[in-house]
């Protein structure tokens, strides 16, 4: 049997998500049987224990649906069928973390079926928005962020207001700093992030951004001052 891999898109190695970042699903009603469209979190599907196996399988490069089904099979106590794959694969990518990456070629028999990949190497979720800073739970926590600060006496002068500009200053910039070295280490060492786990990588990136901060303090100094002048 000839088989050849037909590549027709390489993701790139950083993709960002947004936690505000949404897609829609049709869904039926369990009760009417009538579809109707909901919408959904991308941050959800990262999380969902049903989807993210083929996410973790996709690491090894673009797959079939067998291929897929598979691997999904070896990391599950529940083993899938190819249509139930199909339907997973093809929520994630309406999520945007799936996408068709080119065609497997069976030159003998004359057959194609298509290839899927990750649309990341890398998926970098974050919260820095200011969409998402003006919503009930990012006012929330300004709110109980404002509140803790003002324990201390250097901090009770800070208003809510400089506080959420300040944080959204900071986090803009540290995903700009933490992207690059990603990238930078994605060209050198390609292979470095294949085996860790998601868990893993967001643990990774959380100790990234710290490093970041306490290596460029220019960053956020002149942001911190206007909040904290007296500190």
């Amino acid at each position: 049997m000839s088989l050849q891999n037909v590549i027709t898109y390489s993701p790139p190695f950083v993709k960002i998500i947004s936690g505000e970042d949404e897609f829609e699903e049709a869904i039926k009603d369990a009760k009417t049987g009538e579809e109707k469209t909901v919408k959904r979190k991308v941050y959800d599907l990262l999380n969902d224990r049903k989807l993210f196996p083929i996410i973790n399988v996709l690491r090894s490069g673009p797959l079939t649906i067998k291929e897929i089904r598979e691997g999904y099979n070896l990391l599950v106590e529940k083993p899938k069928n190819e249509m139930t794959i199909y339907r997973y694969v093809k929520l994630l990518e309406k999520g945007g973390l799936v996408a068709k990456a080119g065609r497997k070629v069976d030159v003998e028999k004359n057959v194609t079926k298509i290839l899927y990949s990750r649309t990341g190497t890398v998926f970098y979720t974050i919260d820095s928005s200011r969409k998402y800073w003006e919503t009930d739970a990012g006012n929330d926590l300004i709110n109980m962020v404002s509140s803790i600060l003002k324990i201390y006496p250097k901090f009770n002068s800070v208003s809510e207001e400089c506080l959420k500009d300040l944080i959204i200053e900071i986090f803009t910039k540290v995903v700009t700093e933490v992207s690059t070295i990603l990238e930078e280490t994605g060209e050198k060492n390609p292979d470095l992030f294949t085996e860790t786990s998601y868990v893993g990588m967001s643990k990774t990136i959380d100790i990234l951004q710290v490093f970041v901060l306490l290596a460029n303090p220019e960053l956020y100094e002149e942001d911190w001052k206007k909040c904290f002048k007296d500190s």
